[in-house]
């Protein structure tokens, strides 16, 4: 960004990081930071299309600890597999890349999914990870990438002839899910880079980052992750404290002693849902409503009132960052 006019000050603002940080070999960006900084890029350039050219110029050096295992694994298919299990918590990324189909031919399917609604960032974090994908696949096995289609779930974007411009095949929006479809190379194609001890090396400290990346977390932050990945909006205490193998009892206390209550977390995780859905300006209120949990709009409307102190009609109009959620005890019913 730097290199396009802009200081780092002003792609880092609001997010947390700072210059400094980043030149720590131990600095590692979290979801919301991600988010903080893509919101950022996306809002200074004004360049929709930006992630397309973010992902052509990602290096796997850039990434660290885990860009070097990924390097020095033995085939594709390792790589896929490292990048879907440590890149949320490693790199920060909002999007999960899952292999869910192969042919005996060797040709196979990466599907993308949000890991939290992104709105206007979601096309920014696909691009990204396609171009990323595509690029990579070649380099790594020194070969030519080949695919045969990219699906994206969203309509045309107004950028939309950069994609056949990028990916060089076809490419089909509206598509019931975001997939990619790699012909060559294939996923068992094996890495020129793979390096057995400089892997096994790489892999125990991307393990040991796992790991305190999960002891340091708050009870809180880990609540949040728990409802992200559970497809209910507003799941009981009892269901997400079976994710941590504790009774909804311990995880009712262990939030208490952070400051907060579990129906005022599960209330601010609904209220940025739903302005991720806001944000994405092609989603009604009652539809948002309806995402959540709600069967009727006015029980959404007063619901988001008493979270947000705006309307759902209000919030159409204007996106707004940091969300502040008044104590509440009682779950909204579902009615």
């Amino acid at each position: 960004m730097e290199a396009k006019g802009y200081p780092a000050t002003a792609v880092l603002a609001g997010s947390g990081v700072t210059t400094q940080s980043l030149a720590e070999a131990s600095c590692l960006i979290d979801n919301p930071q991600y988010r903080a900084i893509t919101n950022n890029i996306l809002s200074l350039t004004g360049d929709n299309g930006i992630g397309l050219e973010f992902g052509e110029k990602t290096e796997l050096m850039d990434l660290g600890t885990l860009g070097f295992l990924v390097m020095s694994a033995k085939t594709v298919r390792q790589t896929s597999l490292y990048w879907s299990n440590y890149s949320p918590e490693l790199e920060g990324v909002l999007v999960r890349q899952q292999l869910v189909g192969e042919r005996s031919s060797g040709a196979w399917t990466l599907e993308l999914s949000e890991i939290t609604p992104l709105g206007r960032i979601l096309h920014f974090c696909v691009e990204e990870q396609l171009m990323m994908i595509y690029r990579l696949a070649g380099k790594l096995t020194s070969s030519e990438s080949t695919l045969e289609l990219v699906e994206l779930s969203y309509p045309k974007p107004p950028h939309y002839e950069l994609y056949e411009q990028y990916f060089e095949t076809r490419v089909k929006f509206g598509a019931p899910k975001t997939q990619i479809t790699i012909l060559k190379p294939g996923i068992d194609f094996p890495l020129v880079g793979n390096d057995q001890e400089f892997h096994e090396v790489c892999s125990r400290q991307c393990e040991q980052m796992m790991r305190k990346i999960h002891e340091k977390d708050s009870t809180i932050s880990k609540t949040k992750i728990a409802l992200m990945r559970l497809k209910d909006c507003n799941p009981g205490i009892e269901t997400v404290a079976s994710q941590f193998n504790i009774s909804a009892r311990t995880l009712r206390r262990h939030l208490l002693d952070e400051g907060y209550s579990y129906q005022q977390l599960v209330d601010e995780y609904r209220a940025e849902l739903a302005q991720e859905y806001f944000s994405s300006g092609s989603i009604s209120p009652k539809e948002v409503g309806y995402l959540l949990g709600f069967k009727h709009a006015t029980s959404f409307h007063r619901a988001f009132k008493r979270w947000t102190g705006r309307t759902p009609r209000e919030s159409t109009r204007t996106c707004f960052g940091s969300v502040s959620i008044a104590t509440s005890d009682t779950a909204d019913a579902r009615v």
